[in-house]
């Protein structure tokens, strides 16, 4: 009777241990109905080092881009990553020789896929792979998220959910144009 004890013992710490551990990594819940919000007590994004779907270093650093839109979506999952890819590639066009850099980070671990929808694409904008430490450090709520940045890598504007090519010129001629001389 006393092992038979110890075993159910044995077996119930298990069980609670098993039920206490943290639960299994998951994307954040894709919203894309979600409305845009500036966040302005925002930190500045820190430099960071990625690597692309190719391996190569793909990097971020504030204060050598001038504005950086960047974004973290799903290329190969997202059910609106063909519109994403051509809206991000028309951004790159039209606002690249502005000083603008497209900049986004794939919350996928699997760069062949990865690879394939930029070559599918033709997509001629930077796309690394993310990294657990850099989602959590964008404090990621949700995908896609968009990020208006100025030169120091402060958030001009923080966008959830998917957003339309009309959407984000409007945003970035905003911050092109920079403050209104009511604001100076």
């Amino acid at each position: 009777m006393r092992h038979v004890l110890s075993f159910l013992g044995i077996l119930l710490g298990l069980t609670l241990l098993t039920a206490c551990s943290s639960p299994p990594q998951t994307p954040p819940p894709v919203q894309p109905t979600a409305s845009p919000a500036a966040q302005e007590t925002e930190i500045p994004v820190p430099a960071f080092d990625l690597k692309d779907a190719e391996g190569k270093p793909i990097s971020f650093t504030p204060g050598t881009d001038d504005f950086t839109l960047l974004e973290v979506w799903a290329p190969t999952w997202f059910e609106q990553s063909d519109e994403q890819f051509q809206r991000l590639q028309e951004i790159h066009e039209r606002f690249g020789n502005r000083g603008v850099r497209v900049l986004c980070l794939a919350y996928e671990t699997d760069p062949p896929r990865v690879r394939q929808a930029i070559q599918d694409h033709s997509a001629l904008f930077d796309v690394a792979l993310g990294e657990e430490a850099t989602f959590d450090m964008l404090q990621l709520q949700s995908l896609p998220t968009t990020w208006i940045l100025d030169r120091q890598g402060h958030p001009l504007q923080r966008l959830e959910g998917y957003q339309p090519l009309e959407t984000l010129e409007k945003h970035l001629e905003e911050a092109l144009s920079g403050p209104s001389e009511a604001e100076e």
